[in-house]
């Protein structure tokens, strides 16, 4: 129990592969600011953790001249005596920039009373097994329910590829297959692929129930899950074993001259999703008869295999009422919202091909489905060109996904 804030091992403690210690020492005085700011914030904290990679010693950190720069998400974990449906933390962005970290610094706080009443999301067994106590009683996180990972709901496998397939169309321009791109968008696409090649192999632990919270473990268990269960996904698949090996070595130790062509890694990385989705959806899904023609069906079974979700329509037209100013469709919904997004992703990401060409109607199908839920929205793709209508598909579907999963 630490009924304190304990900077003194903080600072001791490593976070990452590297055995510098000024590494350690570097993150730990970051992490020990940004735990002071928040307990001051949060008054009513009842315990603080860290969570993500760096809890667990395998954080993602580039080592420059001028010190280091952390790839990875620093992300902590609140647990409140009351409930905060609105915190806010606007000096995370400062500290973000600051301390140079890539991508994000986030707080998530969570009403103690919820803990026994949480799903068995990737996230909650990571909290509770895999986290890092930086201030209070760590044994709170014995209310959550989850025992172990083989628990998992396997629904999140879908979740954690779409997630990172998202991400991945997220840094992509279609000019950049014919024009050199700069060294940020370099390591954007190729921070970005390395996540979905990881979701992949994840996905399929998930599958045989032998997912970790640990990149070494899963690594490992992957290795040894290669044939039987997993043995039409690798004969279809090859290189995903290769690959996915490879990308967990550049988590860990993370150097973008690894990959020599980002681009090629994109189109890579896209095909092994497809591939993972479609492996995932013939073993989870109703309906499947379809996905024997190839992963292009994958949408439609998508779609035809979902259910209307009153919590997953109330929480969408929220957030489009918050954000929009309006409702989102409000007709008859046959899927959830997340599904109608996940077909938009698929369709979008099957439009893209490796030698610049864009199926138009593919991505009209992709528009379709978003357009579908947010009828308010204009698109202005009429006279666009094929790459400029992608662009506004993509970031109009990105939108949704927003919508869908905060």
């Amino acid at each position: 129990m630490a009924k304190r804030l304990d900077e003194e091992e903080i600072l001791r403690s490593s976070y990452t592969k590297y055995e510098d210690p000024l590494v350690s020492i570097s993150i730990g005085r970051q992490l020990a600011e940004i735990s002071r700011r928040i307990l001051r914030d949060i008054p009513d904290l009842v315990a603080l953790f860290l969570i993500g990679g760096y809890a667990r010693g395998e954080g993602s950190v580039l080592l420059r001249e001028n010190g280091i720069v952390p790839l990875g998400d620093y992300d902590f974990l609140a647990i409140t005596s009351y409930p905060h449906l609105h915190s806010s933390f606007p000096w995370l962005e400062d500290m973000r920039k600051r301390f140079r970290v890539q991508y994000h610094i986030g707080v998530s706080p969570i009403w103690k009373p919820l803990l026994p009443f949480l799903g068995r999301r990737i996230y909650w067994y990571e909290a509770k097994f895999g986290s890092r106590l930086l201030y209070g009683d760590g044994r709170v996180l014995d209310m959550i329910p989850i025992k172990d990972g083989s628990k998992i709901d396997l629904s999140e496998g879908f979740s954690l590829i779409f997630n990172r397939l998202m991400g991945l169309l997220q840094v992509f321009n279609p000019t950049y297959i014919e024009s050199c791109v700069d060294t940020e968008e370099r390591q954007h696409l190729i921070f970005q692929s390395v996540k979905v090649i990881l979701s992949c192999g994840e996905s399929l632990l998930l599958l045989n129930r032998k997912y970790h919270f640990s990149y070494e473990a899963r690594s490992r268990r992957l290795l040894k899950s290669i044939g039987g269960y997993f043995g039409d996904l690798f004969q279809a698949d090859p290189s995903l074993r290769k690959d996915y090996e490879k990308a967990t070595n550049f988590k860990l130790k993370p150097d973008f001259e690894m990959y020599e062509d980002p681009v090629k890694l994109w189109f890579t990385a896209k095909q092994h999703a497809l591939e993972a989705l479609l492996f995932y959806a013939r073993r989870t899904l109703r309906r499947t008869k379809a996905l024997c023609a190839g992963y292009s069906y994958l949408p439609q079974v998508l779609l035809g295999s979902s259910k209307p979700n009153a919590l997953d329509f109330i929480k969408f037209n929220w957030n489009s009422v918050r954000y929009v100013g309006s409702l989102g469709g409000v007709g008859k919904v046959g899927a959830s919202y997340a599904d109608v997004v996940r077909a938009s992703i698929c369709y979008l990401t099957l439009s893209m091909q490796e030698d610049g060409s864009i199926r138009e109607e593919l991505l009209d199908k992709a528009l379709k489905q978003v357009e579908y839920i947010l009828p308010t929205i204009d698109l202005k793709t009429h006279g666009k060109d094929l790459r400029e209508k992608w662009r506004l598909a993509r970031d109009a579907i990105l939108f949704a996904w927003t919508l869908v999963r905060q």
